[in-house]
């Protein structure tokens, strides 16, 4: 763990957002701690994991941060956005700081709604969007399965997830923000993504391959292989840009998708870069 005079220290730490809504991004995390939130669901589970309460309050308060938004993005991911108030488990993580969460709810992104808001989860290679318009921000974690609809790919896009609001947490986002009829008012962050090279999809996997090969069908069908490049083994989905495309598709124009931040750094520990098994903590803070 990265600590300094009692502060936990983000591995990164940068600024993005509008000149009049700044968004404060880090990440936290080594290859020595863990950080996966799947243990704190409920209030009484900061009773049971003191050291970690411990540790997320620090590293949240060191950036500025105050109520946290933590909703969770597990399998089968929906790609959904869900507002503040669904998230009805409240943890006390004291210092009057409070996580908001609830295990029941399938969501990948909430809301940022006030200055300090800050929304987390905790990941392995996942990344994170940030989309703004006006001043509302919503923000989301970014996988394979947020991103797109794993029935649509499946089936050559003859058919869709029933289940799923939109196709994918690019729409979304979209939607969250109330842009359908005016996509050009929204700004975005694609950020933290694996580097294509890293995030390879074998068409011989033993288990996966099937679904490897319908993927790889399918974003050559929709999508430039500057965000899929394709060989004659394998598919390397390039999640960021795809994200940036998907938005491009709905219509958010291309100078307002920034990717300043697209990739996770190398110091940073993913399942792809012998971080093994062991989570990051992932955060965007409202600072407007």
């Amino acid at each position: 763990m990265n600590i300094h005079s009692g502060r936990v220290l983000p591995l990164v730490d940068q600024m993005i957002g509008t000149r009049s809504l700044p968004v404060r991004i880090a990440i936290f995390g080594s290859r020595h701690d863990n950080w996966s939130l799947k243990n704190l669901q409920r209030p009484e589970d900061a009773e049971t994991y003191p050291e970690f309460v411990a540790r997320i309050r620090a590293a949240i308060s060191g950036i500025g941060g105050g109520r946290i938004f933590a909703p969770n993005p597990v399998a089968p991911s929906t790609g959904a956005i869900c507002q503040q108030e669904d998230l009805i488990r409240h943890i006390d993580l004291g210092g009057r700081m409070e996580m908001h969460r609830n295990q029941d709810l399938h969501a990948d992104g909430s809301f940022l709604r006030q200055m300090g808001d800050t929304g987390i989860f905790s990941a392995g290679g996942c990344g994170m969007l940030i989309a703004i318009r006006g001043t509302s921000v919503v923000f989301a974690h970014v996988s394979r399965e947020s991103v797109f609809d794993r029935i649509a790919v499946m089936s050559r896009g003859e058919r869709q997830d029933e289940s799923r609001p939109y196709f994918g947490v690019a729409e979304a986002a979209i939607a969250a923000l109330d842009a359908k009829e005016h996509p050009d008012e929204v700004f975005a962050w694609p950020l933290f993504g694996l580097p294509p090279d890293s995030f390879e999809h074998s068409f011989e996997h033993s288990q996966y391959g099937a679904f490897n090969i319908a993927l790889g069908e399918y974003l050559e069908a929709h999508h430039s292989r500057t965000a899929a490049p394709i060989t004659d083994d394998a598919v390397y989905p390039d999640l960021s840009q795809l994200v940036r495309e998907r938005l491009e598709l709905a219509g958010v124009p291309h100078g307002q998708i920034c990717m300043d931040h697209a990739y996770v750094p190398e110091t940073v520990p993913t399942t792809r870069n012998g971080g093994g098994s062991a989570r990051y903590l992932v955060a965007a803070v409202r600072e407007g």
